[in-house]
């Protein structure tokens, strides 16, 4: 599956430049949730998820990765 979302806003001035995202999914309504992507290795907002099942409703959320580290999910 292949999945693309809003990019967040350049990072203020002096601030670490956006590296990567990280994707998260859950298959029971967001009670739980399982590492789709670790690191997508690319700033662009985009990527392609593997291994689903079919008959399943996924959600997916997704964080910025920059040299500060992982930002918050949404």
């Amino acid at each position: 599956m292949h999945l693309w979302w809003k990019p967040p806003p350049p990072p203020p001035c002096g601030e670490p430049e956006l590296a990567a995202f990280q994707l998260r999914f859950s298959i029971d309504g967001g009670v739980s949730w399982q590492v789709g992507i670790e690191n997508t290795d690319s700033p662009e907002p985009c990527a392609r998820v593997g291994n689903l099942s079919p008959g399943h409703a996924y959600l997916f959320m997704v964080a910025a990765i920059n040299a500060a580290g992982l930002g918050d999910f949404s």
